[in-house]
């Protein structure tokens, strides 16, 4: 079964939020503060470590409410749970795109109790259909690896 969220583009949030200087905000599901903004539109935001700057942020943003807080920690969860895979046979950037379109589709559908339920879902099955196939791949290579290592016609 496939799993898709959305679009293949970042969302754009329906109602757009002004945000102010020095204010907290999610984005791509971690926390970060507003550094710049130029004419209402956040152009720098930074975590405390590393500051993201970009001609326009605010898409990308959604204000600090306890379910926006629920629904970034629950897909870095899976970010976190599907990074330690050790056989890891798949594209990290594509997975972290993935994740973010999953998080900026629940944001955007946070007030659809029905829908937001829906991509919880999706968001779970995604992570255990990766994690399913993982170990499938991991068993298969250690298979593969006893043949080699005792079934050698080269003995």
């Amino acid at each position: 079964m496939e799993i898709k969220f959305k679009q293949k583009t970042p969302l754009i949030m329906e109602k757009r939020v002004k945000f102010n200087l020095g204010e907290w905000c999610f984005y791509e599901f971690k926390l970060h503060q507003i550094t710049e903004t130029i004419n209402g539109k956040i152009v720098e935001i930074t975590d405390g470590i590393r500051f993201i700057r970009e001609e326009d942020i605010n898409d990308k943003c959604y204000p600090i409410s306890m379910i926006t807080k629920q629904i970034s920690e629950s897909v870095a969860y899976c970010k976190t749970d599907l990074d330690n895979i050790k056989n890891k046979l798949f594209d990290n950037k594509v997975l972290n795109k993935e994740l973010i379109r999953a998080w900026l589709e629940m944001c955007e559908n946070k007030d659809n109790k029905d829908k937001l339920e829906e991509l919880y879902t999706r968001l779970h099955f995604f992570r255990h259909v990766i994690k399913t196939k993982s170990k499938e791949i991991e068993r298969i290579t250690l298979q593969i690896n006893e043949y080699i290592k005792f079934k050698t016609p080269f003995n």
